[in-house]
């Protein structure tokens, strides 16, 4: 019998995260994507991976029995937390790490109660009324220029999302689920994640593809207490924001020109435009940016957070 698949899709190839780190702050795009530096895991990261995992397998493997093949074919959503677990502490990603990673198998075992905990509140519900059509696809386009590339050659920017899960409904809507981790179910972050581009795009993707099929976009909540297991679910509906969506390629192309005229004009990625803003910027509700300490000091200040 052949080793079991373990979904560990990643991020998307060119995705909105990239995108809106190059719109937000350019300098900490150079430190990510230039200079290749890696900011230390900690746990909401963390466990937002474990969680996606878990879900990932339950409805690869309830694809599978629709579909009547065998869902052993992948991991149970417990043996896919655990081993991503195992895997991310045995080998950590490549490159220089700013501050310390945190390890992930202390994290496990509440992951694997929340993800069982999920499947007896929606488990049943999601067999029953839809049926699984993706999960983890990576959807591609590619947005024109539109005049505003630098290089006279270059006529596209390549677009990438990776959708965590695509139900079809009874009546055959196709609907795109966003699995999101949190502490508590906050109006504010809902209206956040409202406004954020990765949504624009999911809402363009599923337009386009589907037509007059599409259902739409569900934030698919799962709160995981700081400890115990006192778990909550919530499925949120996301509003079409047609301003937003419409004014989104331009979005694209302004960030893939920012980074383009930079690189072009060979500027050092230590010295690339920083946002320089205290409020929501270099400091925010969580505390400073993970990358406060290097625009302060340049290069020694790897020294100052190592």
């Amino acid at each position: 019998m052949s080793t079991p698949i373990l979904l560990n899709a990643g991020q998307s190839e060119r995705g909105w995260h990239r995108l809106s780190t190059a719109l937000k702050c350019p300098q900490l795009f150079a430190y990510l994507h230039i200079l290749g530096l890696r900011f230390g895991k900690r746990k909401p990261l963390i466990q937002g991976s474990l969680l996606h995992i878990g879900l990932a397998h339950f409805y690869i493997r309830l694809w599978a029995i629709q579909n009547n093949t065998d869902p052993n074919q992948w991991y149970t959503p417990d043996e896919a937390i655990y081993l991503l677990a195992q895997q991310e502490d045995a080998n950590p990603p490549p490159g220089h790490v700013v501050g310390k990673d945190e390890n992930w198998m202390p994290y496990a075992e509440q992951i694997q109660k929340a993800v069982r905990a999920y499947v007896n509140y929606w488990g049943d519900n999601d067999a029953k009324y839809y049926r699984v059509v993706n999960v983890e696809e990576q959807v591609r386009a590619m947005v024109a220029t539109g005049g505003w590339s630098l290089d006279a050659e270059l006529l596209a920017w390549l677009f990438t999302q990776r959708i965590d899960l695509v139900l079809q409904d009874l009546d055959g809507y196709y609907i795109e689920i966003d699995h999101k981790k949190c502490g508590r179910f906050d109006k504010r972050d809902l209206r956040a994640y409202f406004r954020d581009g990765q949504f624009q795009g999911m809402h363009t993707f599923g337009r386009n593809k589907w037509g007059a099929k599409y259902g739409g976009i569900y934030i698919n909540r799962v709160r995981i207490p700081d400890s115990g297991d006192n778990f909550g679910f919530q499925r949120d509906p996301v509003p079409v924001l047609r301003w937003r969506m419409d004014c989104f390629p331009d979005s694209i192309r302004w960030s893939e020109r920012v980074v383009q005229d930079l690189e072009k004009r060979g500027v050092d990625p230590w010295k690339w435009p920083k946002v320089d803003s205290g409020n929501g910027g270099c400091e925010h509700r969580y505390g400073p940016c993970e990358a406060a300490e290097l625009c302060d000091h340049g290069p020694s200040g790897l020294q100052e957070v190592w």
